[in-house]
């Protein structure tokens, strides 16, 4: 069964798993879209009956679905390159390029010549990819060119402490950072590292305050920049 995960901006623990759904799908695309500048989504654009992610979308922003030429012709040359033969059965063929057929008025972008697979992306900000990890993350990676982020808007900026401390134990400490950092603009979590500890990420925009408030960590908890 195809699985449809969004994930959005950098905050990793911000992501949702919606079910092969939709009405449930068409919803969060939707509400992610309105209150975030990017969102990505994974999985659920195959071949089978279950990878419904492209229909979702296009009923999400009211829009049909079209075949795209561009891609079908790599998918084909793809197919060919790899001693497939495309002489299939009709149904095979149409389950095949179902994988090529996108809301209309999508932008399509081929990011990375290894892979035929484009991202496919609607509403402006709503990133459509592939499941299989590789390719996710091949194309996320060649993606950067094409975010479409306001230039004026501060970026954020990431700082990772390790720490040999107990996630348990750095409770107290983090719950009172997250309380500050809302009024400071400094995001707060924490990542356990099997057997080499705990990694404490701070982000924010302002370098003196996410300077200050990583200063604080590395104090409390004897940690390493990294």
């Amino acid at each position: 069964m195809a699985r449809h995960c969004f994930a959005l901006g950098i905050d990793l623990k911000r992501v949702e798993v919606i079910p092969d759904d939709y009405d449930a799908i068409a919803e969060a695309a939707t509400r992610l879209s309105r209150t975030n500048d990017w969102v990505v989504t994974s999985g659920g654009i195959g071949p089978t009956p279950d990878d419904i992610t492209y229909d979702s979308l296009a009923r999400a922003f009211n829009t049909t679905l079209e075949y795209h030429d561009e891609t079908i012709r790599r998918m084909d040359v793809s197919a060919k390159q790899r001693g497939h033969k495309l002489s299939e059965s009709e149904d095979v063929k149409r389950a095949r390029y179902r994988m090529a057929l996108f809301p209309k008025g999508a932008d399509v972008i081929f990011p990375t010549k290894e892979y035929w697979v484009p991202i496919v992306r609607v509403g402006g900000n709503v990133c459509i990819l592939p499941g299989v990890p590789r390719i996710f993350e091949a194309l996320l990676d060649a993606y950067t060119p094409y975010l479409c982020l306001d230039p004026s808007r501060p970026r954020p900026i990431r700082q990772l402490i390790n720490c040999a401390v107990p996630e348990s134990e750095l409770s107290p400490l983090l719950e009172r950072l997250t309380v500050s950092g809302q009024r400071d603009g400094i995001k707060v979590g924490s990542y356990p590292r099997w057997g080499t500890g705990v990694h404490i990420s701070l982000i924010g925009t302002d370098p003196k305050v996410l300077e200050r408030y990583t200063a604080e960590v590395v104090a409390a908890t004897g940690g390493t920049k990294l």
